[in-house]
């Protein structure tokens, strides 16, 4: 009776994925930016396709001390929509606290495994006056000037290159999450060449600086029209669905936790109906497991019908 009750995690998996356990696929791409995470990669992927998973199960891969790669790069993750950043100063003010704060969870999370540890990781807060640097954050205090020129950017960057390497690390790697709002901003062309030219010219960052961009339609489009120096330099990849091998992982980590089976026929249905999708896909698992808990059995017809109406508006 407990398992009917007890919530789902990531708001019935509606949001992005955080627990290793849970994340299921994108292993070919992961591992590419495990071995080049000091380049600048592109991820493309369309809507609630698991582009934020992608880059939280990178960061976690990327942190890990038992990983083999020759070289490791710090994570720092940052959704660009989220702090909405008002210009490039501001940007350049809004990476380095989040590197501080980073660097800072990191060192107060005991190495218990990956899992156990990422996960403390997440959940440490950083007091709002924490000294990172010559930065001192003062949360409560809206009228200080968050902004950053490149000459300090530069020198708190490699201030904290140097700080990473101290733990294990062999430079920094910036995942920049929906990217889109960067790209639609007047400022953001300004913010590309920048970054073009730190990878370009300076050589106490550029061997030691990874850029991941993240997005769909605008960070597409911006690629095309603007042909911007630093897309130039970039590896863009695209997010596909998940192949049938990986659906049927995903199930069966799911119907173990709910301590559930599912027959073949709904397993088959499940692949049928989502094709792949990852959200899709976790939805469409959702309504089968609520059926069978619920002991009223609802013919795929008419499952079909429900998740339609349910879910077109995500997708239309």
């Amino acid at each position: 009776m407990a398992n009917m009750t007890r919530p789902r995690p990531f708001d019935g998996f509606k949001i992005a994925i955080t627990d290793p356990t849970y994340f299921v696929g994108r292993t070919n791409l992961v591992e590419t930016l495990h071995r080049s995470p000091f380049e600048v990669h592109i991820l493309l992927g369309g809507n609630r396709l698991g582009k934020t998973s992608t880059l939280r199960a990178i960061e976690w891969t990327l942190l890990d001390p038992e990983s083999s790669v020759q070289s490791r790069a710090f994570p720092v993750y940052v959704n660009l929509h989220k702090v909405q950043p008002k210009d490039s100063d501001s940007l350049r003010y809004i990476l380095i606290s989040s590197l501080r704060e980073s660097i800072v969870k990191w060192q107060r999370a005991p190495w218990e495994g990956i899992r156990k540890t990422y996960l403390r990781f997440l959940s440490e807060i950083v007091d709002a006056d924490a000294n990172f640097g010559f930065l001192k954050l003062k949360i409560s205090n809206p009228e200080r000037a968050r902004q950053l020129d490149q000459h300090q950017f530069e020198d708190e960057l490699k201030r904290a290159i140097s700080d990473v390497e101290e733990h294990g690390f062999d430079g920094i790697c910036f995942l920049l999450d929906e990217a889109e709002f960067m790209v639609r901003s007047a400022w953001g062309n300004d913010a590309c060449s920048y970054f073009r030219a730190l990878k370009d010219s300076d050589a106490g960052i550029e061997p030691f600086l990874g850029l991941l961009f993240s997005g769909y339609r605008g960070v597409k489009e911006y690629q095309q029209s603007v042909g911007s120096p630093l897309y130039n330099i970039a590896s863009v990849m695209w997010l596909n669905s998940l192949n049938e091998s990986e659906v049927k992982e995903l199930i069966a980590i799911r119907t173990d936790q709910e301590e559930m089976t599912l027959a073949k026929s709904e397993v088959d249905f499940i692949w049928r109906t989502a094709g792949g999708h990852p959200h899709f896909t976790q939805q469409t698992l959702n309504l089968l497991l609520d059926c069978q808990k619920s002991k009223m059995p609802v013919s795929h017809q008419v499952l079909t019908f429900q998740l339609l109406q349910k879910y077109d508006h995500e997708f239309s």
